[in-house]
């Protein structure tokens, strides 16, 4: 009697240890499968964000087409300060004995009153460059913030740290390039180029560049032109290229990476936690679905 009731209480210690191990087995696949899922989704949409910034159409509005035509913009911002530039170059020349000679000698010009004038007017670029910024940055962002909305739109604690991050990423990467603009413009005001590269502007612009015949006063306009046309160029490519590389290829990087941090967290259920309702209509069909199954055995049976 004594060993048939100890292995009874054998067989049912056996079996509550069974049940233990295989209700942690089942567990962790559950946690195995959600982690899974969660990298999928996190996945789909990290891949769309930098296929985006390596210029594929993934919205309906092309990214790459809306950023040119704000670039062109840009361009046209600069050719259109070249007449103003010219202008009051030319001013400046014709009236320099009256206002603006100091104790050189007649005949002679101080070079710094030429330099300020460049100074000044490639200055007054700074302005709409940031405005340039701030238009890619609001495309760029509606785009993210679209990819967002579209890839997590049954998870709204998705949708919301991905927008966050979103915004967080293009307010930070938006003030490294206005850093940058600030820093190029301080750079302008060196008035700097190669002499090669000036003389061959300056020949391109129909004048005879000989080092000899710089220092006249009534080349100055020519020369000053020639030099306006080596910053436009300067200017016409690097703020863009500040913007594209900043505002869209590091953002994209920098937001994936943020959402792959999601997968270190140990709540993943509530990462996917669907809309409710949502929830309730998936619970719905699966009631519905549960329902028929039983229907299904019971005439099976029969």
């Amino acid at each position: 009697m004594d060993g048939s009731c100890g292995a009874i209480s054998l067989n049912s210690n056996l079996k509550g240890l069974i049940m233990k191990h295989l209700n942690r087995y089942v567990l962790l696949c559950n946690v195995f499968i959600v982690f899974c899922f969660l990298l999928q989704v996190i996945t789909d949409f990290n891949e769309q964000i930098t296929q985006l910034s390596k210029g594929d159409i993934i919205v309906v509005e092309n990214l790459f087409e809306l950023m040119r035509r704000e670039f062109t913009v840009w361009m046209e911002c600069l050719k259109n300060a070249k007449s103003n530039y010219h202008k009051v170059v030319h001013q400046v020349v014709d009236e320099y004995d009256q206002k603006h000679r100091g104790s050189e000698l007649p005949g002679f010009s101080n070079y710094r009153v030429f330099q300020h004038v460049v100074q000044k007017l490639v200055a007054e670029l700074k302005r709409p460059a940031m405005m340039t910024l701030q238009t890619i940055r609001d495309m760029v962002q509606k785009q993210f913030d679209h990819l967002s909305k579209e890839n997590f739109k049954n998870y709204p604690y998705l949708q919301q740290v991905s927008k966050k991050n979103i915004e967080t990423v293009q307010e930070q990467q938006s003030n490294i390039v206005k850093a940058r603009i600030v820093e190029q413009f301080e750079m302008e005001m060196q008035v700097y180029t190669q002499d090669e590269i000036f003389n061959k502007i300056f020949q391109e612009e129909g004048e005879i560049a000989e080092g000899k015949d710089h220092d006249t006063r009534s080349k100055y306009p020519g020369l000053l032109k020639s030099y306006y046309e080596i910053v436009v160029q300067r200017l016409a490519d690097q703020v863009p290229m500040m913007i594209c590389y900043f505002i869209l290829k590091e953002s994209a990087k920098i937001v994936c990476s943020e959402m792959l941090d999601l997968l270190h967290r140990d709540d993943a259920d509530n990462i996917l936690q669907e809309d409710s309702e949502i929830g309730e209509y998936r619970a719905k069909l699966q009631a519905q679905a549960d329902r028929l199954l039983l229907a299904n055995d019971k005439i099976s049976s029969l």
